[in-house]
């Protein structure tokens, strides 16, 4: 039985690798001024110097670990650019990389409620196109598979939102819950 599981692991991982490179393979730098919201907190300057001028491909991960938490900084656009190399690091490079992999999942599901915060996630995942999403929800399936933790509720309902945004419109707050 865990071998299955532990064949199924494998297998998703090596999926969401191949995927996310490919998916992500083009993405565009935001530029240096588009990379944090708000430029008055001290966190978003040193996220935004960390990340100023980077490939996406070639970020360090102890770099990736340090700002495991600033994800919710970047602007859509950064985000956007940014996003595959935190999923690459978090399928690769689990055991060095911390909590990493429960800040990726976090920033890929929907608040439950509507409000600001809804808000703010759907700015910040609308442009993804259907390939990225692709690859984001194979991401959360293989993490939900991994990490146990989470409330069913919070696993459906990421699931649920990147399986259904691959909808040609972004859904309606009450299709994901």
């Amino acid at each position: 039985m865990l071998d299955d599981l532990d064949n199924l692991i494998d297998e998703l991982s090596v999926r969401v690798v191949q995927k996310t490179q490919t998916a992500f393979a083009t993405s565009q730098y935001p530029g240096d001024d588009d990379l944090v919201e708000d430029k008055s907190y001290w966190e978003a300057i040193n996220l935004s110097e960390q990340f100023r001028g980077k490939d996406w491909k070639k970020i360090d991960l102890k770099v990736l670990k340090k700002n495991r938490f600033s994800l919710s900084l970047f602007t859509p656009e950064a985000f956007h650019y940014y996003l595959p190399t935190f999923i690459l690091a978090s399928v690769l490079h689990p055991d060095e990389v911390d909590t990493l992999p429960d800040s990726v999942f976090y920033s890929l599901t929907p608040p439950e409620e509507e409000g600001a915060e809804m808000d703010k996630f759907r700015r910040r995942t609308e442009n993804f196109n259907a390939t990225q999403r692709e690859s984001i929800r194979e991401y959360i399936e293989l993490y939900t598979t991994i990490e146990t933790s989470y409330s069913d509720s919070k696993k459906e309902r990421a699931i649920n939102f990147w399986t259904q945004h691959n909808a040609p419109s972004i859904p309606d707050k009450n299709d994901y819950r």
